[in-house]
């Protein structure tokens, strides 16, 4: 057993959720101002519905892992993966993913839109991946582009980037 993969999780989760919980909480409060909304009918009650759930797991997970190895072991086991991690081909493409997807967002999106972006990201990404041939890479990304379109665009009437 690893109990410093669960510390991990438990402090990444227990921060994420609080920050749901504080998020949720904030959009009850707007909507309650704005609009005079109830708790129940609230854009804030599913986020914080989680989040409660998200916390109790994750205490749970927190003390579970303090009984198998102290706070202290816990912590530098982690802070020793941490640092093997970094050093770790597997943390370089990890890293040029989240760049690549944050070009995505932030700059081919508001360029291009998303019919065009879209097939531009997952053609590069599946190459980055080697994930299978160029032609199948090219019929992906075409038909994943075309039905969100249709699903999201035409039918829901979403208005996508």
């Amino acid at each position: 057993m690893r109990p410093h993969v669960d510390f991990v999780s438990a402090i990444t989760f227990i921060i994420l959720g609080t920050y749901m919980l504080v998020s949720g909480i904030g959009y009850y409060l707007d909507a309650n101002a704005r609009f005079n909304l109830a708790i129940h009918n609230s854009p804030g009650l599913f986020p914080i519905l989680i989040s409660i759930g998200m916390l109790f797991c994750s205490i749970m997970l927190l003390i579970r892992s303090v009984k198998q190895a102290s706070f202290m072991e816990n912590a530098s086991k982690a802070m020793e993966g941490a640092s093997n991690f970094v050093k770790s081909p597997i943390a370089k493409k990890a890293a040029l993913g989240i760049t690549w997807m944050a070009l995505y967002v932030y700059v081919l999106l508001p360029q291009f839109g998303f019919v065009i972006a879209t097939p531009i990201y997952l053609v590069v990404f599946m190459l980055f991946l080697r994930a299978t041939s160029i032609a199948k890479i090219l019929i992906i990304s075409s038909l994943t582009v075309g039905l969100t379109y249709v699903v999201f665009a035409m039918f829901f009437r979403v208005i996508l980037p």
